[in-house]
This record gives structure tokens, C-alpha cells and sequence, in this order.
């Protein structure tokens, strides 16, 4: 499934940057780059005992130049991106029976539950 994933972003950022025609394609990216993140809850800060997380992303990066003023240079941001997430819930206590339908929802919660997330994002900077 990841190496799908990598493969679409990667044609469809390829084609989308590179195979327009240049004179008809007023943003021509300035620059490019591939982002790799893994996260979960076992690290330093917080090491939860209550429940298993971790997600790996995938981001696409372009950089397009919008313009000056002054002494500032402004570009637009485009990322598409997609992560796999996985969360299971380990301790049934979490859930607490003032909460509605609890016991549904613990029955639920300790399941191994695989996400997929696809998104894209868009940001500006400005750089002196």
C-alpha cells in the first residue's frame, strides 16, 4: 500500500510540474522535495501506556515563486501528502462508564483500527 501511495504522488507530481507546456504555465515550480515522517507514542515525551500509535507520511513538496516587494520574497507552498496510521487502545479503563455507550466503546477502542489519511496542503512564506 505505501509503495502505491509513493508511486501516484510521485506520477502525478512529476506530470503536474514538469509536463506542461511552458509557455502556457504561468507557476513553474522553483523548487522540489520528498518529506518522510514516522511518529508515534513511544518517544521521550510522550511514552503513553494507554494505547499503541504510530503513522508514517508521505509529503510532496513544491515551491513556487510569487513575487517581491521590497526586500521580500514570497512563495506558494504545495503539498499533497498521505499517512498510514495505526491506533489500538490497550487499556479498557480508559474509558470511563460516565461516558455513553462505554462498553461499546471499549469493545471498539481495543481493536487494532489502520487509517488512511490523504490530504493536500498549501502554505506561503516570505523570505528577506
Amino acid at each position: 500500500m505505501i509503495k502505491k501511495a509513493i508511486l501516484f504522488f510521485t506520477f502525478f507530481f512529476v506530470t503536474y510540474c514538469y509536463n506542461q507546456n511552458k509557455k502556457d504555465w504561468s507557476l513553474t515550480p522553483k523548487k522540489i522535495g520528498v518529506l518522510y515522517n514516522y511518529g508515534s507514542e513511544d518517544n521521550f515525551l510522550f511514552d503513553d501506556k494507554d494505547y499503541i500509535y504510530s503513522t508514517n507520511t508521505f509529503k510532496l513538496q513544491a515551491f513556487y515563486n510569487l513575487g517581491s516587494w521590497r526586500n521580500f520574497d514570497f512563495e506558494l507552498i504545495v503539498q499533497p501528502q498521505v499517512q498510514f496510521l495505526q491506533h489500538q487502545l490497550l487499556n479498557e479503563f480508559y474509558v470511563t462508564p460516565d461516558q455513553e455507550n462505554y462498553r461499546e466503546k471499549i469493545a471498539e477502542f481495543i481493536q487494532p483500527k489502520n487509517m488512511n489519511l490523504y490530504g493536500i496542503e498549501f502554505g506561503f512564506a516570505g523570505n528577506k
